[in-house]
């Protein structure tokens, strides 16, 4: 049985969870059904409906040389769950968690114009209804890069300013060698890499469905980056994050019995998961070069049914993102989440 290294295990949670309370119906009264409000119009209607549709430009035409601050880098395979992820963070401290959160927007400054807030605004209404966002345009033009500030409403209230980039997975697997090319990385991507200014996460996002391919891609992404940004190591923290663990949790049970009477991928059977199917993977993050700034993560997003048009989250688990979020926060040196000492008392008064 692994032990799972609890210095780098994102499942130790940073609130104390307390139940939720439910109205009563003598408190709630019965209320009288509304009805369903008017549908706004989808993206495609509004387009259609315009004569001369917004043009935006590529990001790599912008200043990504003279960026500073904090970025988080989702690196894996098509479908793997990095728009999951991202949109799933960005619904969480925008309308779930305890922030005061915004997007950040420079329409005048960037060539992206307003479309960072479209897409920001596309995945507020998907997770809003429970939906899972599409894939990324396989396109470098169509890599788009979504900033956000959030302050907690607990602890010290030290806001953190935060962005990640939304690129297709295709894009990403260009950095595999083969016999018919050598790898590359697309220009993009190389000038936030080489920037220095800039403070990293890089998350490696381990997909169940692709097997032993995780580890020729990461494999070969740090060989990559080794060679050509030799200084990326010591101002970079990683994350290894298994995004489906469900169906890792299968793949972990069809080969160790062990594990056979877990009902989620839990700490140590997330850690056992990525030893045995990306063993190179966990050697990268077992060998970075402080271990301070590492995590091993499972991302949980809760009861997911067949709906008519597709998957749908249909009872949100937001433990995971929470404390996937704090992690984030910590790295970026913004401290430990979680309310102040005087913060529990007042809580505690008022129970």
């Amino acid at each position: 049985m692994v032990e799972p290294k609890e210095s780098r295990w994102q499942l130790r949670r940073y609130y104390e969870r307390r139940p939720e309370q439910e109205p009563s119906a003598e408190e709630g009264g019965e209320q009288e059904p509304s009805s369903a409000p008017t549908p706004w119009p989808s993206p495609e209607e509004r387009l259609a409906a315009d004569v001369e549709p917004v043009q935006r430009g590529a990001l790599i035409d912008d200043n990504i040389d003279q960026r500073q601050g904090n970025y988080l880098i989702s690196f894996g395979f098509p479908g793997s769950g990095k728009t999951t992820f991202q949109s799933f963070l960005a619904y969480y401290v925008t309308h779930i968690g305890p922030f005061e959160a915004q997007p950040l927007i420079a329409p005048e400054q960037s060539v992206q114009g307003w479309e960072p807030m479209a897409i920001f605004n596309e995945w507020m209404r998907i997770w809003g209804q429970g939906r899972f966002p599409p894939a990324n345009p396989v396109d470098e033009g169509d890599i788009r890069e979504l900033s956000f500030r959030v302050r907690p409403l607990q602890g010290t209230g030290e806001p953190v300013d935060l962005s990640f980039l939304e690129a297709s997975g295709e894009l990403m697997t260009q950095v595999v060698a083969d016999r018919v090319r050598d790898p590359a990385m697309i220009e993009t991507l190389s000038r936030y890499f080489a920037n220095e200014q800039l403070r990293l996460i890089l998350v490696l996002v381990v997909d169940p469905e692709h097997g032993e391919e995780n580890d020729i891609l990461f494999q070969n992404l740090l060989a990559f980056l080794d060679l050509h940004f030799p200084a990326l190591r010591g101002r970079t923290s990683l994350a290894v994050l298994v995004s489906k663990p469900e169906q890792a949790l299968r793949r972990l049970q069809e080969r160790d019995e062990h594990y056979r009477r877990y009902e989620e991928l839990s700490a140590d059977a997330c850690e056992a998961f990525v030893q045995r199917f990306a063993p190179r993977t966990y050697r990268i993050l077992d060998g970075w070069t402080d271990q301070d700034r590492v995590q091993l993560m499972a991302l949980h997003l809760g009861t997911v049914t067949d709906g008519e048009h597709g998957p749908r989250l249909q009872e949100p688990d937001y433990d995971d993102i929470r404390d996937i979020f704090a992690w984030i926060y910590g790295q970026f040196g913004c401290g430990r989440m979680g309310p102040t000492w005087w913060q529990r008392i007042l809580e505690w008064l008022r129970l």
